[in-house]
């Protein structure tokens, strides 16, 4: 196991790059001109609810899932680590609160989304798999709550920016029941990083991390120009 100050100390600057990391990138390809190119709030209510209420269920909720089974087979789930038992858990009960928020939203359009027969791209279902296939809760930490989740937030925000004069309520939703969310989520994976790690291992997770931000950089710029020229 990791000494304590020297993963806090790491977790710290970890988290603080890749929050400036994930801002930078969601301003660079998720922003007014992105969503602009796809039309007007309702058009962009229609076209991207769907995938964000598909990519809330499962990349929000199958990599906590195996990282509960993880901590059971690696750690105290009935004593030290029940907090990241809870932890975990309510983020699964997060992420499917939000997918039904996105597809609820579809309805009042007339768009039915049945999440069991929705279609995503093979591309979005391998990120999916990449994610949960790791045998360390950490790790999934460090390529998921710790780094996607926060782009993920970031990308919400800026579509409630987007549609909130026209619909200010659909916004305030956004805000208030998915994106305040993700600060527990992150929490819950510093917590996890700061637990389970050791210090031979940050240059893996720093690695994991950049490997995840190098491939939603070039699926979002690849997006971004196929809109925008």
């Amino acid at each position: 196991m990791a000494s304590t100050n020297s993963i806090t100390g790491f977790t710290s600057d970890f988290l603080d790059d890749n929050r400036d990391r994930a801002r930078e990138l969601v301003d660079s390809y998720y922003n007014d001109e992105f969503l602009s190119s796809i039309g007007d709030p309702t058009d962009v209510i229609l076209s991207e609810f769907p995938a964000i209420a598909w990519r809330e269920l499962y990349l929000g909720c199958l990599p906590p899932n195996k990282q509960v089974y993880l901590i059971y087979e690696r750690g105290e789930p009935f004593g030290r680590d029940r907090d990241l038992i809870v932890g975990l858990n309510k983020q699964i009960k997060d992420e499917f609160k939000h997918a039904k928020i996105f597809t609820n939203y579809l309805s009042q359009f007339g768009v039915d989304v049945d999440l069991t027969t929705h279609e995503e791209s093979e591309e979005i279902i391998q990120a999916c798999r990449t994610m949960v296939d790791r045998d360390e809760p950490h790790h999934i930490a460090a390529g998921f709550q710790c780094s996607t989740e926060i782009r993920a937030a970031f990308m919400v925000q800026n579509l409630a920016e987007y549609i909130e004069q026209e619909y200010p309520n659909v916004a305030n939703t956004l805000m208030k029941h998915v994106v305040a969310d993700e600060g527990d989520h992150l929490h819950v994976g510093r917590q996890i990083i700061e637990r389970f790690s050791s210090d031979d291992e940050t240059e893996m997770m720093q690695t994991i991390t950049d490997e995840k931000f190098e491939k939603i950089d070039a699926a979002m710029a690849a997006r971004f120009e196929a809109a925008t020229n």
